[in-house]
């Protein structure tokens, strides 16, 4: 989907803590993999890491490897 699409949208953001930004990408993937599995009307189409350098306090944080809950995430 193109981001104008009405249908386009950001289910969740989160904080993921991890040694290498790519371990929280990972993680972030796994976990939004899982979601979409057992939410049909989702689709994981893609990721991205966002800027440290915001103020990010307002989102759950996630440790790698923690499963987190659907409610911790808030999708």
């Amino acid at each position: 989907m193109q981001p104008d699409d009405q249908d386009y949208q950001w289910p969740a953001c989160f904080v993921g803590t991890s040694k290498s930004p790519e371990d929280a990408r990972r993680w972030g993937n796994h976990l939004a993999q899982r979601y979409a599995s057992r939410t049909p009307q989702c689709q994981f189409l893609h990721s991205s890491l966002g800027d440290t350098g915001n103020n990010w306090s307002s989102l759950p944080v996630v440790a790698f490897g923690e499963e987190a809950s659907d409610d911790t995430i808030g999708w």
